[in-house]
């Protein structure tokens, strides 16, 4: 009966697709599983736990990647730099791991001293382990899509949902440099604190269910997305 329930969903995700087909195993290209362990490390005298991807099967894509991770370190050990006896966190969470595809988050907060609170930063990294793609938000969809006006739809009705207090009008999906992390069910969109709502509030998000996207996902997205559904399912 099982077996059944999840061939009526994988056909179901199918069709969802505009008919295309996505194989969750390839034989000949074995997905690859990213092993992301924390690494040690130190901004003035405050010890932090950093992500490093390890034991990739290509040495140059872990190399180029861990790069990325460290270059955003090193971003924050230089913001901590300029201010005097402050407090740094970090804290990194992986999202999403499935078929080649990783998406971690990393919350980074500064607490200068005698300010009245600390001020958090939530970073996004969506990457491909298999060939070290950086994914921007529009390599989510396929070419051509009219990926904003779906997705700023589903976010214009949570907002009405949800009664959202801003401080500022919200504009929509940014073209470039939009914020956003993969999980096994969905898209999720964030924004920085004070960016749109009061610091109380934390980060602005929003969950974007891939069933309400899943006809102009990128194709290798959807993969690994139904993948990791499927996995869910068993």
């Amino acid at each position: 009966m099982k077996k059944i329930v999840l061939l009526v969903f994988v056909i179901f995700v199918a069709v969802a697709m505009g008919g295309t087909w996505y194989h969750v195993k390839n034989v000949k290209n074995k997905p690859i599983y990213a092993n992301v362990l924390p690494q040690e490390e130190k901004i003035t005298d405050n010890n932090l736990l950093w992500p490093k991807i390890q034991e990739l099967p290509n040495i140059e894509v872990q190399k180029n990647l861990n790069s990325v991770l460290q270059q955003e370190f090193i971003r924050l050990s230089d913001e901590a730099a300029q201010m005097q006896k402050v407090s740094v966190r970090a804290d990194y969470l992986v999202q999403f791991n499935t078929q080649n595809i990783l998406s971690l988050t990393i919350t980074e907060s500064l607490y200068p001293e005698r300010a009245a609170h600390p001020m958090s930063y939530l970073k996004a990294f969506t990457m491909n382990v298999q060939t070290g793609k950086i994914y921007q938000f529009p390599d989510l969809f396929k070419p051509g899509s009219a990926y904003q006006a779906r997705v700023n739809e589903i976010i214009q009705k949570q907002i009405n949902s949800k009664e959202i207090v801003f401080i500022a009008p919200y504009t929509g999906i940014k073209e470039n440099e939009q914020g956003f992390y993969l999980t096994a069910k969905e898209v999720v969109v964030f924004y920085q604190l004070y960016e749109y709502t009061p610091y109380v509030y934390g980060f602005l998000k929003f969950a974007i269910p891939f069933d309400q996207i899943a006809d102009i996902i990128n194709p290798e997205i959807g993969k690994a997305i139904l993948a990791a559904q499927l996995h869910l399912k068993k």
